[in-house]
């Protein structure tokens, strides 16, 4: 388990995200909850997130579902892979962004209703030395309505002066 994003519904429910981990296979989840944190369902992960040992396909290791957003309204939950799946593209580097993935869940009938392509920036800084830790990607959704929304990138970098992080937020 690597619980991430948490969000409350209008109906009064938790939505809890997981990373899941590639190392070990284990899948990535959407779940509701009610507010005393006992399991109601989760919400439907399209085989093509789950990872795979081969790398082929399916979540990068620490780089799936670390947001979780709903409207005002309170029709849609909203979730985001920090970077690529593995069949999408790389993860972000120093040079270029990632292809991640926005999930929009339709809470009246808990299907997945629309995937959205969004395109991260680069990692902010290389590390230093090179060879270190470095990850850009999405972190959190902030919805305003049904298809309007905050998103906030992270990017960290081993080793680079100050503190190695840099956030941005965008309109989406």
């Amino acid at each position: 388990l690597d619980p991430e994003g948490l969000a409350l519904t209008k109906d009064r429910e938790l939505i809890l995200t997981s990373e899941g981990n590639t190392n070990t296979l284990l899948a990535p989840f959407v779940r509701r909850y009610d507010l005393a944190g006992d399991y109601l369902a989760d919400l439907p992960v399209p085989g093509y997130y789950l990872p795979t040992a081969d790398h082929s396909s399916g979540i990068r290791f620490n780089l799936a579902f670390e947001s979780a957003g709903v409207p005002p309204n309170g029709r849609f939950f909203f979730t985001a892979t920090e970077n690529a799946l593995f069949q999408d593209g790389p993860a972000a580097t120093p040079t270029n962004g990632s292809p991640s993935r926005i999930l929009r869940y339709n809470l009246q009938t808990g299907q997945l209703d629309r995937e959205y392509l969004y395109e991260t920036d680069p990692i902010f800084q290389p590390p230093i030395p090179p060879t270190n830790f470095a990850v850009n990607g999405i972190v959190e959704l902030l919805p305003f309505n049904n298809e309007l929304m905050l998103s906030m990138e992270r990017s960290f970098s081993v080793g680079v002066p100050g503190t190695g992080n840099e956030i941005k937020l965008y309109s989406v």
